[in-house]
């Protein structure tokens, strides 16, 4: 037997290798390429090849990620390289080798001499791998001028609060300073920020196949709930620090809080040493619409780690915002069961006139339960927060009534929000919310709610006026749409539900 089944996701993969995208010609052709796509994955393999920035391949990326759509990378797609060693060591052998480069090069036969170094240059900064803001372009004012943050650390001096740049204002676009130990109004000249674990690698075996959970959202909740331990498939840890007191977004604005937020980090053997270090240690992150997942240094067939990955994508499909699960519910009560069919009594089986009123509910009270599952509010600026908004319309079935787009029926639709007037939510004030100018009721939260319907309103919708009786069916539908924003960029998902109307008559006890 044939089944049938509902996605919320068509999904379209366009695989394109790195030698394609580095064999590019001309500065259009990576862009032509990004404008097709919703969402971008880079990786999964262990040690990424380079992608070539000769004609604007990694610009385009980052242009990709400042348009709001979502990047999706993995394990060692970033390296610790951030030169050209090709150049490098033929300047080294030739001035300190007498023109020997291949004494001046590894003995070992090195094949990644470039390996992720466009990456390291144009993307760590957007990606939260860059604690320092080594390749920021944010501007600062400094005793020389105005510079880049990225041109004043490049230069590989130490600097003095003060005298150079004021540590200050600093910090403010670059997020922290690595400073000389006792000393802060001094920084090393040393700013990259490579992690505790490459740092102290040799003498290590850093690869584990576990991760553990750090913090909580929908991205460890839907469409699959994630454990707080999960089995990985062999890994190890990146090489840069995580610049977790970096309050910029890609386009620049600031809400007080870290823009970069860690789901899982690598625990046992080595990075049992330091539990729960998301500077170091990290698995998985998100800021914004960039995800992180360690996977890819070996292959993966998990369930859990697969379940994350799921998630990952969803999250990214949606940018912020997942479609919201709403259902009508049997009372007042965020826990109440799901109600499919709801009955109204009459006092008789038919009417004698229009103006009949023959139902006896004294005002049917209908509860829709909304859960809205936005990615993590940590990922938002504050200027999107205060938009991002649930709102709801309400709708029955009425013969010269409207089809509604998206509403999944073929019945024609009479909304009757206005008549509803006032919404009561579980947990909240007495005055309720009230319909707004726009016919539509708004909040800002996921909750369960209450509307009544007089026995007036219904009478006219649910008679049948071809046989002065009642309609054996009659559904109310709930048209539900959240709202979340990214960059100034709103991203809208929704939904519609319904519960179904029948008559019960009342009965003389003689």
């Amino acid at each position: 037997m044939k089944e049938n089944y509902n996605f919320d996701f068509d999904i379209q993969i366009n695989p394109v290798s790195v030698n394609t995208v580095n064999s590019y010609t001309d500065d259009q052709q990576m862009k032509n390429l990004l404008d097709q796509a919703d969402m971008l994955i880079i990786g999964f393999t262990d040690g990424y090849d380079n992608i070539s920035n000769a004609h604007k391949q990694v610009d385009a990326i980052v242009d990709f990620i400042k348009s709001g759509k979502s990047v999706l990378f993995s394990h060692d797609t970033t390296s610790y390289i951030n030169y050209d060693q090709d150049k490098m060591y033929a300047y080294i052998a030739d001035k300190k080798y007498d023109g020997n480069e291949s004494t001046a090069i590894r003995t070992e036969n090195w094949n990644f001499k470039q390996w992720g170094l466009e990456l390291n240059k144009v993307l760590r900064s957007i990606v939260g791998m860059d604690r320092y803001g080594i390749t920021s372009d944010d501007k600062v004012e400094t005793s020389a001028g105005i510079q880049t943050v990225s041109g004043l650390l490049k230069k590989g001096e130490e600097l003095q609060s003060g005298n150079q740049i004021s540590f200050n204002e600093l910090i403010k676009v670059s997020g922290d300073i690595a400073y000389q130990s006792g000393n802060r109004n001094a920084s090393y000249a040393q700013t990259q920020g490579y992690s505790n674990e490459y740092v102290n690698y040799p003498g290590y075996d850093s690869r584990v196949e576990k991760a553990q959970k750090v913090n909580d959202g929908a991205i460890t909740q839907y469409p699959y709930v994630i454990g707080d331990e999960i089995k990985i498939a062999q890994t190890h840890g990146q090489y840069y620090q995580l610049g977790l007191e970096q309050d910029r977004d890609i386009n620049g604005n600031k809400d007080g809080k870290s823009d970069v937020v860690v789901w899982y980090t690598l625990t046992d053997g080595y990075y049992g040493v330091s539990p729960k270090d998301v500077r170091n240690n990290y698995y998985f992150y998100s800021k914004g619409n960039v995800i992180y997942t360690g996977a890819g240094h070996s292959g993966v067939s998990d369930d859990e780690e697969i379940q994350l990955f799921i998630n990952a994508i969803t999250a990214a499909a949606n940018v912020t915002a997942v479609e919201p699960k709403v259902s009508f519910v049997k009372s007042l009560n965020p826990g109440a069961e799901t109600e499919n069919v709801k009955y109204y009594m009459t006092d008789r089986a038919t009417w004698s006139s229009p103006a009949d009123t023959n139902i006896v509910n004294n005002g049917m009270r209908f509860y829709i339960n909304i859960k809205d599952y936005n990615m993590v509010s940590a990922d938002l600026n504050q200027a999107d927060l205060d938009k991002q908004e649930i709102t709801m319309q309400f709708f029955i079935e009425k013969e010269d009534g409207e089809v509604q787009d998206g509403s999944v029926t073929n019945s024609r639709l009479h909304d009757i929000t206005r008549e509803i007037q006032n919404i009561k939510e579980y947990g909240g004030t007495s005055e309720g919310i009230n319909v707004s100018d726009d016919r539509m009721f708004h909040t800002k939260k996921s909750n369960t709610f209450e509307f009544t319907v007089t026995e007036e309103n219904l009478e006219k919708y649910l008679k049948d006026s071809q046989n002065n009786g009642y309609k054996n069916s009659c559904r109310i539908y709930a048209k539900i749409s959240s709202t979340v924003y990214l960059y100034n960029k709103p991203n809208t998902r929704t939904v519609w539900t319904s519960v179904d109307l029948k008559q019960r008559q009342l009965f003389d006890l003689d």
